[in-house]
């Protein structure tokens, strides 16, 4: 098996499809975070954000920059010296994004998460030439974008699901992140 080198090397532009599915696994493992915030099961919680960061949004941001860049300068593996590569909006919105081990800051990083994404993603789309398609989940939310941060009570109360055409049982609930 040969070593891993960890080198840094310019960025490979993603199929349509490629980003799509990134997208698209994003959103699935946002809708478990919200499930298990609900549960009030913290653990979960934490895992599947960790999840999120290293593999959906490290990979978008990796892919904004690169865009940006023409696809030809190299960044840092794993997000390495982040700050001196990501524009300083982007790092900002990262130190909202990371939570204590508790439900009321988890639901606040959450929608953070939620809002760096969708726009990382948003214009990384138009610098690729790509539809972004958003997931059901997230067409949503965006339709029922009354989405507030508050100290106490609920987090990502969005009206009527049944608008949207989804059902407001289980799946997706009336609130989330109750």
């Amino acid at each position: 098996m040969p070593k891993a080198t960890h080198k840094e090397s310019a960025g490979k532009k993603p199929s349509e499809q490629e980003f799509q599915r990134v997208i698209n696994e994003f959103w699935f493992e946002v809708h478990h975070v919200a499930k298990y915030l609900k549960r009030e099961d913290l653990w979960s919680v934490k895992f599947r954000s960790g999840s999120i960061y290293d593999n959906f949004l490290l990979k978008m941001i990796e892919w904004n920059e690169q865009a940006k860049r023409n696809w030809e300068s190299q960044l840092p593996p794993l997000g390495k010296r982040m700050r001196s590569w990501v524009d300083a909006d982007t790092w900002k919105a990262l130190h909202q994004i990371f939570a204590h081990f508790d439900s009321s800051d988890s639901r606040r990083g959450l929608l953070h998460l939620i809002e760096l994404f969708r726009k990382i993603a948003t214009d990384t789309a138009k610098r690729l030439g790509y539809t972004q398609r958003d997931s059901k989940f997230g067409f949503w939310l965006r339709r029922h974008s009354n989405l507030s941060i508050r100290a106490q009570g609920p987090l990502l109360q969005i009206g009527n699901p049944s608008r949207a055409g989804l059902r407001p049982d289980g799946n997706l609930g009336r609130r989330l992140c109750q």
